[in-house]
């Protein structure tokens, strides 16, 4: 165990999701790679409202434990 520990908000996940799911979607590229045969698109397209609402779902449940 970590003392003092490191904490991050939720607030703070969500200011900082929405840039960098922006700069991911505008700066990848749009090409497939393939991983155990399976194709992945490294940019499948613009960041949504409906993404970030996720990635701040996610933080409320992982963060919001402690």
């Amino acid at each position: 165990m970590r003392y003092p520990r490191i904490s991050i908000s939720t607030l703070i996940a969500q200011l900082i999701a929405y840039p960098i799911g922006n700069l991911w979607a505008a700066y990848m590229p749009t090409r497939t790679i393939k991983v155990f045969g399976q194709e992945l698109i490294l940019n499948p397209g613009p960041f949504t409202i409906k993404e970030h609402t996720l990635i701040t779902i996610m933080a409320n449940v992982s963060f919001g434990v402690a």
